[in-house]
């Protein structure tokens, strides 16, 4: 390791140790003199995990977890040498916490799930991990860590290896080509895949071929008129609405979107929102006025844009304290799940529609309810791709998309096949206990035979 800084993008694919090789990286980096003090940002949901990790090979009190509530402990200390973990979001929400971090001579900077710092899709992440802490300083070693570091947006991607590397040229058009790309290879992007293992390292076959195949079913008539129903009437909003001002055509372009992805996710999905809609229009409009309605449902919007930039699934969120003053009141709880958010949005966002959008609600409402009753052909297939595959002696993971929607899932397996099925959405990921027993009991043990997770379960476990 003869560069000095080391600013580099550790690329390997899902389960090849990038957490491990950090961690060995850093400690030669320590053992030569060249990193005392190091700072770990990870998703939120990650940092028990990597504490655990470091404490494991690194000496137990030189590992810390910066917290809102230990901040001026450690700032008082003038952060002694070791390892500090921290959630990215925190470090990007909370002024205080990140004035105290951005104040500090950082040796070795990590970023894992680097692919979450991106200029497009979270812009305050960027602006105070990419270039607070990483482009500024140039003098820092810098670990990016991702297992997908390039997501098919070449801007994107080449902007990251722009913070590693100060010297690039600033023009990304001028990057976006091959010989760049293969130039980086093994200069700025290490990355190893599976079957770079069973091929080259092991000669053996340790990870065994994945196959990808899709399932077409055909929809019941009862499925067949819901969708048909539920695109006519999205598609109708948005027709409608087209003139309205810029926070409201803002506001209903959401609802859409989200009704779109919650509906045609599941029964349960959809039903639980579109009741929730119904039923809390009516309710808002008896306590608080159309106007307060409206700027409530915009101060989600904004809360939703910010915090989920763009992707719906998201399960881990740093809220600031004023954040939480304002989902107290809003949502009636200072520690909402995502679909708590989004549902509470939707029923806020409801009172810019009127009567004949809301009689068409409740129509949709009865025709999922006509789906639950009469059979939902995906949950149908997927109960009988199930049994398959347990009578050929397999566990099982079934990814989706909303905590709802896994739930319903988990419930209908649990039916069918029953309690060797076991549920992990961002709520029971945000557990330890419920971490661990998933480690214990499906990863290791045999106690769950499925295990049914929403996109959570890709950061927050070693699936290995």
């Amino acid at each position: 390791m003869l560069r000095d800084p080391v600013r580099i993008l550790i690329g390997d694919e899902i389960g090849l140790g990038k957490t491990i090789t950090a961690i060995f990286l850093g400690i030669y980096l320590q053992d030569i003199g060249r990193a005392k003090r190091i700072l770990v940002l990870v998703p939120r949901i990650l940092v028990a995990q990597w504490v655990e990790e470091l404490s494991y090979w690194v000496e137990a009190d030189n590992v810390h977890q910066i917290e809102r509530e230990n901040i001026e402990v450690y700032r008082s200390k003038r952060f002694p040498d070791g390892w500090y973990v921290i959630s990215m979001d925190l470090f990007v929400r909370n002024r205080d916490v990140r004035k105290a971090v951005l104040q500090v001579e950082w040796d070795l900077i990590i970023v894992d799930e680097a692919h979450k710092v991106s200029p497009q899709t979270a812009k305050k992440r960027w602006k105070y991990i990419g270039e607070e802490l990483i482009a500024k300083h140039t003098e820092r070693n810098v670990f990016l860590l991702s297992a997908t570091p390039h997501k098919g947006f070449p801007d994107d991607y080449i902007a990251r290896l722009q913070i590693l590397d100060p010297n690039l040229e600033p023009d990304i058009r001028v990057l976006d080509n091959k010989r760049f790309y293969r130039q980086t290879w093994n200069t700025l992007v290490f990355r190893r895949m599976k079957s770079d293992v069973n091929n080259v390292y092991e000669r053996r076959e340790i990870f065994k071929p994945a196959h990808l195949r899709a399932v077409l079913i055909r929809p019941s008539k009862f499925e067949a008129e819901f969708y048909r129903e539920a695109e006519s009437f999205l598609l109708e909003l948005l027709r409608k609405y087209r003139e309205a001002s810029g926070k409201r055509l803002g506001a209903v372009r959401l609802l859409v979107t989200l009704l779109a992805k919650r509906a045609f996710s599941s029964p349960a999905s959809a039903y639980s929102t579109l009741l929730f809609m119904t039923a809390k229009r009516a309710g808002l409009l008896r306590k608080i006025s159309k106007k307060d309605a409206e700027k409530r449902a915009n101060a989600l919007r904004n809360f939703i844009r910010n915090h989920l930039a763009g992707d719906y699934t998201v399960e881990e969120m740093a809220l600031s304290e004023n954040e939480r003053i304002v989902l107290k009141e809003i949502v009636g709880t200072t520690e909402p799940s995502v679909d708590d958010i989004l549902n509470a949005f939707a029923g806020y966002a409801s009172v810019l529609l009127d009567e004949d959008d809301i009689k068409k609600l409740r129509k949709l409402m009865k025709l999922t309810e006509n789906v639950r009753r009469e059979g939902d052909t995906k949950i149908t297939k997927l109960e009988e791709l199930v049994k398959y595959h347990l009578s050929e002696g397999s566990k099982i993971i079934v990814f989706t998309e909303y905590a709802d929607t896994a739930h319903y899932i988990a419930g209908r397996l649990k039916e069918t096949i029953g309690d060797a099925v076991k549920v992990l959405t961002g709520r029971e990921a945000g557990s330890r206990k419920e971490r661990e027993d998933v480690e214990k009991n499906f990863i290791k043990g045999d106690k769950y035979k499925v295990l049914v997770s929403t996109d959570v379960l890709s950061e927050g476990l070693n699936l290995q």
